[in-house]
């Protein structure tokens, strides 16, 4: 705070000249104290700032770098996997190319495999086959011969059938006859009777 003639003559009066004159003087010091402080606060503050703005510029050109070096990492990442997945691609078609001749090797062979398996179980089926189709003959040809035989027995029962039903009916026949001829005389007799008593009369 400045000091006034007012306070000065106050205090000399209290304190006395010599004293006063030394609170004067440490009023004055402290005042420039003062002055000084807010001068250096100022300095500071523009020091603060100026700082500020200048680790600000370093850290944007900063960023920038880091931006740019992350850019230039990426593209290089990005050509070494483009790179990489040329390669990876490459060596997958060698292999499926590799692959695809062994399969198709494989399917060669098996198909090879395939006919003459087949070939073989052609020939073992027309074996087969011819000898199904002998033992059928060989069994077909003792079924007729069974069937023949079998037949002229059952043509011979049958023959000796019908003679004994031809021996039966003659049989009956003749008994029928006997008969009719016996119920034809028992009736033409009386009535041969009759006839000649109703002529008598």
């Amino acid at each position: 705070m400045p000091v006034t003639a007012g306070l000065v003559l106050k205090l000399r009066d209290t304190l006395g000249e010599e004293a006063a004159n030394d609170l004067i003087s440490w009023i004055g010091e402290a005042e420039k104290l003062e002055e000084r402080l807010i001068e250096l606060r100022a300095g500071m503050r523009e020091d603060l700032a100026h700082g500020l703005a200048t680790v600000r510029e370093e850290m944007a050109r900063e960023f920038t770098r880091v931006r740019q070096e992350m850019a230039e990492g990426l593209a290089a990442v990005r050509r070494e996997m483009a790179e990489g997945l040329a390669a990876v691609r490459q060596e997958m078609a060698k292999e499926l190319a590799a692959v695809r001749r062994e399969m198709a090797e494989g399917l060669a062979a098996v198909r090879q495999e395939m006919a003459e398996g087949l070939a073989a179980v052609r020939q073992e089926m027309a074996k087969e086959l011819a000898a199904v189709r002998r033992e059928m003959a060989e069994g077909l040809a003792a079924v007729r011969q069974e069937m023949a035989q079998e037949l002229a027995a059952v043509r011979q029962e049958t023959a000796e059938h019908v003679a004994a039903l031809q021996v039966q009916l003659a049989a009956q026949r003749a008994d029928l006859i006997k008969w009719m001829f016996i119920f034809w005389a028992g009736t033409v007799i009386p009535l041969a009777g009759l006839m000649v008593a109703l002529r008598s009369l």
